[in-house]
């Protein structure tokens, strides 16, 4: 039989059945050989916690790009220009650099770039 390795902990071991196994026997994984999901950035938080974004932590000086955020429109809807971003989201991020700015007294610039909106601390 081959020998086996768990993406997700790195245990080896023999197969000793024909077939793919359940389980990683080490970790316990049930899909050990596929790689763990990467963690995405969060822009709705649950109802009542604070919403955390990737300008709040920005340094003076430094730069962060947010992609655009994309919908699926149902045919016959009017959409932008460009056909794919979602103009109520773009309004709504806007909405929430210059509230975070005016509460927590810092400055932002904001620029529109083809794959994301840059934002960048002044003070």
């Amino acid at each position: 039989m081959e020998k086996l390795k768990c993406v997700r902990c790195a245990h080896e071991w023999d197969q000793r059945k024909p077939g793919q196994p359940k389980r990683c026997p080490g970790c316990g994984a049930p899909y050990w050989w596929r790689a763990a999901r990467v963690a995405k950035v969060r822009i709705v938080g649950p109802l009542g916690a604070p919403i955390k974004y990737p300008f709040h932590d920005l340094e003076v000086g430094k730069s962060v790009l947010i992609k655009w955020p994309v919908r699926v429109t149902p045919p016959g809807t009017p959409i932008g220009p460009d056909g794919n971003r979602d103009y109520k989201k773009i309004l709504s991020l806007n909405s929430c650099i210059s509230t975070h700015a005016r509460r927590s007294g810092k400055k932002f610039i904001r620029e529109g770039r083809p794959s994301g909106l840059l934002v960048t601390r002044l003070k």
